[in-house]
């Protein structure tokens, strides 16, 4: 690239005895001087200013306190300062300033007729005052006199005995400082015979004042006070009472709680062994009456009409069918045994639960350990009432056997088993 690209301020010389300036040859990059960035070499980095040195851009160094930013003028070097401030590196209160902090430098505002110039101390803000003028701005005329403008002239003669009498009333105010500051700072034991009498006459007020009070309680004020006092023992007690049998009416709920969980198990173990013997039951009543009402339609087939065997098979079959009919009635019976115990479980967990406190987390699960209970026990019972039907089903089914095979005449076969169907 011509090495015209390059600024030469901002760029270093490989040879001094050479003006050529030359750059990278992939990117065009010139080789910058210290705190000098750009392609070029041509500008200096943030906080830095003075390209034109030849040897690199100086460092800014703007105050912290003084500065608004740590940037400043690239030629110069000027930083940016704050209101009051002045100096390249606003460093310093600028004239007729004073104060210098984070905020600035405040003017000193100072009187021009009180004081000798506008200028005021840069750390204090006090301006110099002219004769007979004080305060920090010079503002006013000093003691016992008037008219600033005039130059603070003395007042009347009687303004003197005043400040005479003001002075004297300072010397004994400043006489009385130090004495109470001793006396405070070296305390001593008062010998004072007057104050010891007071000290007792206010002893005996007090007692007097105990007295009274004393009286006071034992008449009818007092003797209110005294029953409200024994009211609110007795309350006291009624709830300590009250709290320790509640705490039993837990104790006693926590061990029926227990009871009340084993009869469940109980119960769902029984359920779980009633479900599995109607089962059994359904399957028998099914497999072994259809085998046999096969084997009573086949005989019927083969023997044809005026058979005294087939009555008595029928009559076997109706047997059969009343047995089953028991045995129903018998788990019938068995299911309402155990919906009733459980029913009575759930009742004595209602009545503890209500018995004692509600708030507690045990007994809501309980309550819900019943429900599901209750619901269990429910279906239980649907089941076992749909089991009847089918049992008296099958039972009508055997009568309906029994009355056909009653109106056949068949001869004296005795088939090997004869039972009921039943429809599962």
């Amino acid at each position: 690239m011509p090495w015209l690209n390059c600024h030469a301020p901002g760029t270093k010389r490989k040879n001094i005895e050479i003006d050529l300036l030359e750059c990278r040859q992939d990117d065009g990059q010139c080789d910058c001087h210290p705190n000098v960035q750009g392609l070029r070499c041509d500008q200096c980095k943030a906080g830095f200013f003075n390209l034109t040195s030849g040897t690199g851009c100086q460092d800014c160094e703007c105050d912290p306190l003084g500065s608004l930013n740590t940037t400043c003028n690239l030629i110069t070097g000027q930083c940016t300062c704050k209101p009051g401030v002045t100096g390249r590196k606003c460093d310093m209160c600028a004239q007729r300033h004073f104060g210098f902090s984070a905020e600035g430098c405040q003017p000193c505002n100072c009187d021009l007729t009180g004081s000798e110039s506008p200028d005021c101390d840069v750390n204090s803000g006090q301006c110099l005052c002219r004769d007979n003028v004080e305060g920090r701005r010079c503002d006013q005329c000093s003691e016992n006199r008037f008219n600033m403008r005039a130059g603070c002239l003395p007042c009347d003669d009687c303004y003197k005995l005043i400040q005479t009498q003001k002075n004297e009333l300072n010397g004994t105010i400043e006489i009385l400082s130090e004495n109470l500051d001793e006396i405070q700072n070296h305390p001593v034991s008062i010998d004072d015979p007057e104050f010891e009498k007071k000290l007792n006459e206010a002893k005996d007020r007090v007692t007097e004042l105990k007295k009274t009070t004393d009286e006071k309680l034992t008449k009818e004020d007092g003797r209110a006070l005294v029953r409200q006092v024994n009211d609110l023992r007795k309350g006291l007690v009624e709830a300590k009472i009250s709290v320790k049998d509640v705490d039993g009416k837990l104790k006693s709920f926590d061990g029926r709680a227990l009871e009340i969980e084993n009869e469940v198990k109980r119960f769902k173990s029984d359920e779980q062994t009633v479900r599995t013997e109607l089962d059994g039951a359904v399957q028998y009543v099914e497999n072994e009456g259809r085998t046999h009402l096969k084997k009573a339609q086949e005989a019927a087939e083969k023997y044809g009409d005026n058979s005294q065997k087939m009555s008595e098979m029928a009559e076997e079959a109706k047997r059969i069918a009343d047995a089953h009919d028991k045995q129903r009635n018998e788990v019938k019976e068995t299911v309402e045994k155990t919906v009733n115990s459980s029913r009575n479980a759930a009742h004595e967990a209602n009545d503890a639960i209500f018995g004692a406190t509600r708030t507690s987390q045990q007994i809501a699960e309980l309550q819900k350990l019943l429900d599901d209970t209750l619901q269990l026990l429910n279906q239980t019972k649907q089941l076992a009432e749909e089991e009847a039907q089918n049992s008296e089903k099958a039972h009508n089914d055997a009568a309906r056997a029994v009355s056909n095979v009653q109106e056949l005449k068949l001869p004296n076969v005795i088939p090997d088993n004869v039972s009921f169907i039943y429809n599962g």
